[in-house]
């Protein structure tokens, strides 16, 4: 029976591995849009965190009110987004529901490119496996229309425009992958990773490319000169970013990975000049990098010049440049320590050597291997320190494979026999790769890392397609495994607070059916009763971090603040008292268990309750109000 089944799986792992026509294709990515509609919509209305569903919806609900982010509120990212999901508030109702559903519509796409991504290293059955593990470890973890996926999407949408033009040859697909940076910064400022990761691609392939021109030689050596100082002040950068929130962990994960594409590049530029050969001129660099910057500059002069009509520039300055700031000054959350990069070890062992080819690997061997990672997995379900390496494994391969493309672009020779298209491929993922993981900092949360994973997916198995290391026979199992843990890991690793124990539908109007647990629903319901019965304006004030309370009770914030993290501490009291006297305030809102922000200051404190002398207390709030 054994020995006549072995044929039959190696005919099936066959049939599967050749099939590569359009109907293929089509059939296999129709079936990931399937299982991604079919593992995100039922996740859609499920749990909540109140600050972020808060955040998002009271700034669209201003922008619907006629206000401008960052003029007339603070805006806690570019703002692009806000507009979005006002938009969809007018498409589908002031309500949760319509966010979810913005992200919804964006993740099928967004699954769409990682197949199409994986689709040019693998075959389309491979490709569809891969795609599903990059949604096992994104959308589903943390299903909410928060920016940071915005810029997975534009950055994964970059990356199929310049995977495109590597086949091709044509600028076109460069000044596109420059327009989805410029979207991406639109949404959030964190966008420029893609275009620095980009550009530091850009160099690598126009001194590939070039072609030696002795009429200009001085000129030339000039051009590819400069570019190998734009490479080693990218390589800087992270260090600049980062700066006071520099710790062990950041640095080697997350600081030495991106700087060390940085010097690589630099280096190869200084190898093209060492040698005399394959330099660039002028009129060559210009012809790549003026497409991808007019791509990037279209959306983001449209949004300046949008702010300059409405005279609001310094505002926009200030949201984007300086707050952000704040925030990292106020706190950050560390990673996991640099010995933790050994968990990578293993699987960096097995995407370069030899040893698990097609050769070596039995069947028996890939069955052991497979039932060890079977019960690893288990074993994980019930034990959250052994899910967690597990998690680590893939978190710290990232850093890993970086330093590894790195190596691909200071020494050429150290890939092999590659293809010189197969190379610039891999350079390109694994630059992008370093370059979105900087989303993690500063605060390193397991969800964090959600909004980068699936480039390491993706340039993980890259590396594996191209070097040809992993036997067909033990591929499968462990793409499955790690399909698997992204699934469990929602429950075992990241644990969001307010995505446990939801059963209890919030019954307010602009909830949209959200399912949250049970105690909140009564903290929150009882909380919409009280505002109702007490507050005679259309105004309330709450504070501190709790701004879904303004969008679910449908009151008004009579300050710009929507976030306390940003508020200017010189003179916040007297300049809160003066806004509620002047929108006739007379219920306010304390929120005694604040996420970010820590208590509310003691002065307001006492000014509130000595002007709102009137109380009640729900849960983790106090309700004071006057009349």
């Amino acid at each position: 029976m054994i020995d006549g089944a072995r044929p039959l799986i190696r005919i099936t792992w066959a049939r599967a591995a050749s099939w590569r026509s359009t109907s293929a294709h089509v059939a296999v990515l129709a079936t990931v849009l399937g299982v991604t509609a079919a593992v995100l919509y039922p996740l859609c209305l499920r749990g909540w965190i109140p600050h972020d569903e808060g955040t998002l919806a009271q700034t669209a609900h201003r922008v619907l009110l006629g206000q401008l982010p960052h003029r007339d509120f603070d805006e806690l990212y570019t703002g692009g987004l806000t507009f979005a999901h006002a938009a969809a508030f007018m498409l589908w109702g002031e309500n949760l529901a319509s966010l979810r559903f913005v992200l919804l519509a964006t993740a099928l796409p967004t699954v769409a490119l990682c197949y199409y991504i994986a689709s040019r290293f693998t075959p389309p059955a491979v490709a569809g496996l891969i795609a599903i593990t990059t949604l096992a470890w994104s959308f589903p973890n943390y299903p909410v229309s928060m920016p940071s996926w915005y810029n997975l999407s534009f950055a994964l949408a970059g990356s199929c425009a310049l995977l495109r033009y590597i086949e091709t040859d044509r600028r076109r697909w460069i000044l596109i992958a420059g327009l989805c940076g410029g979207l991406s910064v639109a949404v959030k400022i964190i966008g420029v990773y893609f275009l620095a990761a980009g550009a530091l691609f850009l160099i690598v392939r126009v001194i590939d490319a070039a072609v030696g021109d002795t009429e200009h030689a001085s000129q030339a050596t000039m051009a590819v000169v400069s570019l190998g100082a734009v490479a080693l002040l990218l390589a800087i950068v992270p260090f600049l970013i980062m700066r006071g929130g520099l710790d062990p962990s950041t640095i080697s994960q997350l600081a030495i990975p991106v700087a060390a594409i940085g010097v690589a590049v630099a280096f190869r530029a200084w190898q093209a000049v060492h040698r005399g050969d394959r330099v660039p001129t002028w009129a060559e660099v210009s012809s790549v990098f003026v497409p991808f910057a007019a791509g990037a500059a279209l959306p983001i002069a449209s949004l300046v010049l949008f702010y300059a009509h409405a005279h609001a520039v310094p505002s926009l300055i200030r949201d984007v440049f300086i707050l952000p700031q704040k925030r990292v000054q106020r706190g950050s959350m560390a990673g996991a320590p640099p010995v933790a990069l050994l968990l990578a070890l293993p699987m960096v062992y097995v995407a370069l050597t030899g040893r698990f080819s097609d050769r070596q690997v039995s069947w028996s061997a890939a069955l052991v291997i497979a039932a060890l990672q079977s019960a690893a997995i288990v074993w994980g379900l019930f034990d959250p320190a052994v899910s967690g390496a597990l998690w680590l494994s893939l978190e710290m391969l990232g850093p890993l494979l970086v330093v590894i493309g790195a190596a691909f672009i200071a020494m050429p020779r150290t890939i092999g026999k590659i293809p010189h298209q197969r190379q610039q491929q891999l350079v390109l993922l694994l630059t992008l790769t370093g370059w979105v993981e900087l989303v993690q900092f500063p605060f390193r949360a397991p969800i964090y890392f959600c909004y980068a994973a699936p480039f390491i997916v993706l340039s993980a198995a890259a590396l594996v397609a191209v070097r040809g290391t992993l036997s067909r026979r033990l591929w499968p199992p462990i793409l499955l495994s790690y399909l698997a843990l992204g699934f469990i890991g929602r429950s075992t690793v990241v644990r969001l607070p307010g995505f446990n124990d939801v059963s209890a539908a919030l019954d307010l109007p602009r909830a949209g059916g959200l399912l949250i647990g049970k105690d909140e629903r009564e903290t929150y319901m009882g909380l919409a009763h009280l505002v109702d019965e007490h507050a005679l304006t259309p105004y309330v004030y709450v504070t501190p971090d709790a701004p879904e309370v303004y969008f679910l009770t449908g009151r008004e914030n009579p300050t710009r603040t929507i976030s306390e993290v940003f508020d200017e501490p010189v003179g916040r009291t007297s300049r809160i008292l003066a806004a509620l006297n002047d929108r006739g305030v007379n219920l306010v809102v304390v929120n005694r268990k604040p996420e970010f922000t820590g208590t509310i200051p003691r002065d307001l404190y006492d000014s509130l309750v000595s002007k709102f002398p009137k109380a009640a207390s729900i849960g983790k709030f106090e309700i004071h109000w006057r009349f």
